[in-house]
């Protein structure tokens, strides 16, 4: 197979476009693609923080198109030609962070590279475990022992927002109940609950 150069690709496009080779508006939209993305502009550039800031759900900062500078990323509004990625590319963020040698200067407006450092890193403890690390756990992991009295988090009967209450699991009607000052009511939309403290100690 005989490797072309974008331009003799870009060339051989256009003529096929141009010609009688293309047969049907497919095959014509097909080679409209490619050389829509042969030649495609970047728009805009982003740095390689800011995309592990967009991966985390948090909002960045993208820089005009002609503001490229080393370690920036062209953005393009279609898909450009995929090259094979070297090597380096394939460094993780804490990979790529362990490797800087001097003092990140990031002015991006949202988040300093510490605050994210420190974030990134408690996640990574954290691990990935059934218990949060603040004693909740998810009801989708584990449910408690039969009517083993616990703090919930969840709906009671009548509530319109989530909050925290004492209440118990029934494993015999498969339900959770609220535990309140009149007695027993329903409760719903139990994700999380953790054991309820042990009471005082008293010391003589």
């Amino acid at each position: 197979m005989t490797a072309f150069t974008d331009k003799e690709l870009i060339k051989e496009i256009k003529e096929r476009i141009s010609s009688l080779e293309v047969r049907d508006n497919i095959e014509r939209r097909v080679y409209e693609i490619a050389l829509t993305a042969l030649t495609a502009e970047p728009f805009a550039t982003i740095d390689t923080v800011g995309i592990e800031l967009v991966k985390y759900g948090c909002n960045t900062f993208i820089c005009p198109d002609n503001s490229m500078e080393p370690g920036n990323v062209p953005l393009y509004i279609g898909l450009p030609r995929i090259e094979p990625a070297s090597q380096t590319a394939k460094l993780s963020f804490q990979e790529w962070l362990s490797e800087q040698k001097e003092k990140i200067d990031v002015d991006c407006g949202c988040v300093s590279i510490e605050t994210l450092t420190h974030w990134m890193k408690s996640a990574y403890e954290a691990g990935n475990s059934p218990v949060t690390p603040d004693g909740w756990i998810s009801c989708s992991e584990r449910i408690p022992d039969d009517k083993q009295y616990v703090w919930c988090w969840g709906k009671s009967y009548g509530w319109t927002e989530c909050d925290t209450f004492e209440g118990y699991y029934d494993w015999s009607r498969n339900k959770w109940w609220a535990v309140t000052d009149d007695g027993e009511e329903p409760a719903s939309k139990v994700t999380h609950w953790m054991p309820l403290p042990e009471p005082p100690q008293e010391v003589n």
